[in-house]
């Protein structure tokens, strides 16, 4: 992803969102790199952030997204795992010539006239706050302009806030970045950046100190323009500013410390205000230089490389120099300014500039932004100098109309919504162009959310509820489910941080995990205390001296351990055996240049001057070597991908959306959208797809290349409740005031809109979430009706363990029993029907692969009596599995897998009743999301997914809605065939264009198919959860990985590339969390909890739209508990890793209820005091 936005990836089964990227900077070289950053920001202390998708609280405005390809913001506080305390700094500035940073200057002249400053808003007591700049307290219209300029708006006061990214040096902890800050009512002159501009490096957050000696308090300034107050307490310190979550001290006469209570981070200034130090839990540290005039001169990083700044006459800075020679060559930034001080150039690294525009009447106001791709983009103000209007590179506008006590903004395409605020400018309803409100309650003191409720849940709201510290320690959603947050009190010797720890974390479910940590902060331990036991699965963590993870023991006693190289970076990951060590090697930049991994295949990386990947070279130094080539615009968006399958270029239109890619066989996938983005046509060369939008840009209809109409609609919340198909048939889904699916019909339809009805089913499901005593998280029971005969239904019930592991299912007719080591290794998979019982055994290694499988009895393709080996490579691959004399159902003896260099499952085969079936697999790109040589079937990716097969002459196509959802399938000869679906998204009807059942499928828990009826000439590969299944070797595609439904796992461990859900999970095969009846993972890197129409709507949206702070709080809560989980998921052993079993549905359960709350919806709650 780029530094302000995500693209969408090409999986087989996109998730059922309704938000469409408005750009789509590809980045798919990103894959195999993304993993080692990961991995090396954590066990650096770099934490992990863009997962979250947003900066939290109000100082996050200096927190600044890394170069592409690493996503790793330099400063995240609130996410990083807290290290020792480090006392003040023992280097001492000479600050007895420096001056206040910050020049309150009241006017200036401008072209003769004297020009008089804009009227501040005064911070105090009562005022802690200023409003301004980007801080997540408020709502903002965003418009990113490249991959490093991003405009946003407050929809409350008009303030504009631009942002850019220049540099970004990966460090140990901390990373040295420099960007800077626009802020259109920014009433400060400022020292070196031009006026209303901050540096967010350096000084650009400073201290006011000159009420001090009167007995005032202390206002600190942040890059983006906001002011907060630290009122004295009257006891010499000062009180905590509401929101920030830190507290300043005063430790001696000539330094001030700002400490942020969730990372234990410090912010160092000197007795004039300068920020002259940063420092991390490690005490690693980046140091600003400065005169003693107190301009600012450079800055040391923690792995002691430099950046050196040229000043003008004015000591504004002209230019930025990165000292480190990588290819004997520096880059360099320089900024341009007028005679009134405006910043009107950045000239980038490349070369390449930004170019600014300001108001000539002296004010400052920006009124343009050309990019480096020539494309501009125009402001204009009020006489208060509110945004009234911005005009996108099309001349398309979008308008601000500002009333007492509200706004309304309407859109590019002429659509308003209308937000409603309270005197501190939080949004509290949000009223979109259909009329439908949601609305937010807030603290009156910390500005932390209290209640929000959608359109539909105003009655009945989620509800938060805060701890003595102003952590969360309660969120009901309002089904009356609770995720519940305790935290312990500063003990002797602890960290000032610790308490801001969670201590205990209850799900729903009553499951309790309690967390160990040092007197630095770290986490020591993670235990299952569910019930009081004493005995649970706990798992142990070890440090080195700078708080760099060393070593973990997972509860089955496995070790993982981690080594460094002389600056701090991670160069060695050495998992339990029989997995192989991964080794790093890094440039001057600490840029990965190459990694060695398990098998021994080394690959290679190079880079631009913006740290985005140029070459990509597996298997480096051999005959086999395999290399991907990428070339990107001015503005980052990828031009082109050169591979062994040919070379792809892409084009964009001025507002960096992708609308075409040339594919190396002269096909070319053509895509049109709106004027906000929405995608309106896809044309992929086997034919034209469109669709239609309604005024809160859901998508409602989409016509075919056959001209057929399919109708969607949605609740007041935004969910999708029906899908009306040409043929006659049809869905209607229901949900819960907490957004899960509860109901789900599919068949013949009458009526239409809001009219439509079912009343011939062909399959229809309910869900329940209730228990005797509360409400749950997880699915309780369900009622199903045989989609091979809808007569049939019965209830089928659900348990699980402490863990939130499946444990039971049980119908009329079967029952499942499953039970589990502490790592999430299936070790007994048992059934029981009415004429069958049967019961698999397994035996696991170190490293989480299974070495042995025995089975009694015979149940749906698993192997029949007798033994199943296993082998792994060094990757932990799965390579073959070899069954006992029975085999298993089509396959028996053996299957095999074979992999290139670039990990990717590219041949082997499964020996079935009387015949051999080998297969082919070919991929485009760096892992196996797009595989487009099918065992001789040639396909077509589009962003939405699965395009087309070919095979012969003979092409289907799968038709897609605008959200990756699939619609319908249409053959070469002239067949058409319409998807139903259950609530997790399984296929389990396809109607013919007469509206008739061409297919029908049942499955098990695991995905397996328990029965079907296909008619004749009916090929549907799509099955279980959506995903793509393969006849030759029995397993199902998901994204980039394969998984096998009678063992439920996955044949390749976790990918750290995933994002948080998935990169935290307890073992690196386990599909769904072991949980394949709430949870599915369509990307083979994310699970996504809930209900398909209504779960994987939510996450998406959150994913895809961004976090505020409810969701940050959860988000990061998983980060910090989750920490060595992360790193172990990298190497493929469990010890950090098996965290996520308790903690992520205690977490995530409430994280993905929030996003459940949210979708599609501007008017979220905002801060949650974190």
């Amino acid at each position: 992803m780029d530094r302000f936005s995500s693209s969408m990836d090409s999986y087989e089964t996109s998730p059922s969102m309704n938000v469409v990227p408005t750009r789509q900077v590809t980045r798919s070289s990103w894959t195999s790199l993304w993993r080692l950053l990961l991995v090396i920001s954590l066990t650096t202390g770099a934490i992990l952030t863009t997962v979250m998708g947003a900066t939290p609280s109000a100082y996050a405005a200096t927190a600044v997204t890394a170069a592409p390809g690493t996503d790793l913001p330099p400063t995240f506080s609130g996410v990083r795992t807290p290290r020792r305390n480090v006392p003040v700094p023992t280097k001492v500035h000479d600050t007895s010539s420096h001056v206040s940073p910050f020049k309150p200057a009241q006017t200036k002249t401008v072209q003769g006239k004297t020009v008089q400053a804009k009227a501040a808003v005064i911070v105090n007591d009562t005022t802690p706050l200023n409003g301004l700049g980007d801080s997540s307290l408020y709502t903002f219209v965003d418009k990113p302009l490249s991959d490093r300029l991003d405009l946003k708006v407050n929809v409350a006061n008009g303030n504009l806030v631009l942002h850019t990214v220049e540099l970004q040096v990966t460090g140990t902890g901390l990373n040295n970045t420099v960007g800077g800050y626009y802020n259109s009512q920014n009433n400060w002159w400022l020292a070196d950046h031009g006026t209303n501009w901050g540096f967010t490096t350096g000084r650009g957050a400073s201290l006011y100190l000159d009420d001090v000696p009167s007995g005032g308090g202390i206002k600190l300034t942040l890059p983006t323009g906001l002011k907060a107050y630290f009122a004295p307490d009257g006891n010499g310190g000062y009180k905590d500013a509401p929101s920030l979550k830190a507290t300043l001290v005063h430790p001696d006469s000539a330094t001030y410390e700002l400490r942020f209570h969730q990372s234990g981070e410090r912010w160092i200034f000197n007795q004039w205000g300068t920020r002259y130090e940063v420092l991390d839990k490690n005490n690693n540290l980046i140091d600003y230089n400065y005169l003693d005039n107190g301009d600012w001169t450079g800055t040391t990083d923690t792995q002691g490389r430099t950046l050196s700044t040229t000043l003008d006459g004015n000591h504004l800075v002209k230019t930025v120099t990165d000292n480190t020679l990588v290819g004997g060559k520096t880059r360099t930034i320089t900024y341009g300014y007028d005679a009134q001080l405006n910043l009107t150039s950045i000239t980038d690294a490349n070369n390449k500039q930004t170019i600014f525009t300001y108001d000539p009447d002296g004010d400052s106001e920006l009124l343009s932004i050309k990019d480096p791709q020539g494309r501009t983009t125009t402001i204009t103000y009020g006489a208060t100098g509110q945004v009234s209007s911005i005009t996108d590179a099309y001349n398309k506008q979008t308008i601000f109309t500002y009333n007492s006590g509200n706004t309304v903004v309407k859109d590019v395409n002429g659509h308003s919504t209308t937000y409603t605020y309270q005197t501190n400018l939080q949004v509290t309803k949000t009223t979109n162009a259909l009329g439908k409100s949601t609305t937010s309650s807030f603290d009156a003191n910390s500005y932390n959310v209290t209640k929000y409720a959608d359109a539909l849940t105003t009655q009945t709201p989620t509800n938060y509820q805060y701890a003595t510290n102003g952590q969360v320690s309660q969120i009901t959603d309002p089904t009356g489910a609770s995720t519940k947050f305790t935290y312990s009190p500063l003990s002797g010797g602890q960290q000032q941080n610790v308490p801001y720890q969670p201590t205990t974390a209850t799900d729903a479910q009553n499951n309790v995990t309690t967390n160990g940590y040092d007197n630095y902060g770290n986490l020591t331990s993670s235990s299952d205390t569910t019930g009081g036991k004493t005995n649970g699965s706990k798992l142990q963590y070890s440090y080195n001296a700078d708080g760099t993870p060393s070593g973990s023991k997972d509860a089955n006693g496995n070790t993982t351990l981690y080594g460094y190289d002389g600056k701090g970076n991670l160069s060695t990951v050495t998992p339990p055996a029989p997995m192989g060590q991964t080794t790093l090697t890094y440039d001057a930049l600490s840029r990965v240049s190459t990694e060695t991994d398990g098998v021994g295949n080394k690959t290679s990386f190079t880079y631009d001057v913006f740290d985005r990947i140029l070459t990509i070279t597996y298997g480096t130094g051999t005959a086999n070597a395999a290399t991907v080539t990428y070339t990107y615009d001015n503005d980052g968006n990828n031009l082109t991908e050169k591979d062994g399958t040919g070379t792809t270029t892409f084009t964009y239109d001025n507002l960096n959306r992708q609308t075409n890619k040339l594919l190396p066989g002269s096909t070319n996938i053509v895509s049109t959208f709106d004027n906000i983005g929405n995608l309106t046509s896809l044309n992929d060369g086997t034919g034209l797809t469109k669709y239609g939008y309604n005024e809160i840009n859901l998508m409602t209809t989409l016509t075919d290349p056959g001209n057929a109409i399919t109708t969607y609609g949605y609740d007041d919340a935004n969910r999708k409740i029906r899908i009306q198909y040409p043929n006659g048939t049809g869905m209607l889904m229901g949900y819960d005031a907490a957004g899960r699916q509860v109901s789900n019909v599919g068949g013949k339809t009458t009526g239409s809109g809001s009219t439509l009805a079912i009343p011939t089913p062909y399959t229809g499901y309910t869900y329940n979430y209730g228990s005797s005593t509360a409400s749950k998280e997880v699915l309780q029971s369900a009622v199903k009706h045989s989609a091979n005969n809808y007569s049939q239904y019965g209830t089928w019930t659900y348990q699980y363990d402490n863990l939130n592991r499946l444990s039971d299912v049980k119908n009329p007719t079967q029952h499942w029993a499953l039970d589990y080591d502490a790592n999430g290794n299936l070790l007994k998979k048992a059934y029981s029907g009415a004429s069958t019982n049967t019961a698999i055994y397994s035996t696991y290694n170190a490293a989480n692969e299974p070495t042995t499988a025995t089975s009694t009895g015979t149940y749906a393709g698993q192997p029949t009596a007798g033994s199943t080996s296993y082998t792994y490579d060094g990757n932990g691959n799965l390579k073959s599995i070899t069954y006992g004399s029975s085999g298993r159902g089509a396959l028996s003896f053996a299957q095999t897998h074979s992999y290139n260099v670039a990990n990717q499952d590219v041949s082997g085969n499964g020996t079935a009743t009387g015949s051999t079936q080998t297969y082919s697999f070919g991929y485009t790109g760096t892992d196996q999301t797009q595989r487009v040589n099918n065992n001789g079937t040639s396909t077509i990716y589009t962003g939405l997914g699965l395009s087309s097969e070919k095979v012969g002459g003979n092409t289907t196509e799968y038709v897609r809605c605008s959200c990756g959802l699939l619609n319908s399938e249409r053959t070469s000869a002239g067949k058409v065939y319409y998807y139903l679906f259950d609530g997790l998204g399984s296929i389990v009807g396809m109607t013919d264009s007469a509206g008739n059942m061409a297919a029908s499928y049942d499955y098990d828990p695991f995905g397996g198919i328990a029965g079907s009826i296909i008619q004749t000439g009916v090929n549907n590969p799509w099955q279980y959860a959506g995903g793509y299944a393969d006849s030759t070797t029995g397993l199902i595609k998901f994204g980039i990985r394969y998984y096998d439904p009678i063992f439920g796992r996955w044949t390749q461990r976790t990918p750290v590339g995933g994002t948080l859900q998935e990169t935290l999970k307890a073992n690196p095969y386990t599909y769904a969390d072991n949980d394949p009846v709430n949870e599915t993972d369509p990307s083979g890197k994310d699970g996504i909890l809930g209900s398909f129409f209504g779960g994987i709507n939510r996450f998406t949206s959150c994913v895809m739209g961004g976090y505020d702070d409810v969701a940050n709080f959860l988000g990061t809560l998983g980060i910090v508990l989750g920490f060595a989980g992360m790193v172990a998921a990298y190497a493929g052993a469990t010890a950090f890793a098996e965290f996520l079993i308790p903690i992520a549905i205690a977490v995530g359960a409430a994280f993905l209820t929030y996003c459940a709350l949210h979708t599609v919806d501007p008017g979220h709650p905002k801060n949650l005091g974190f």
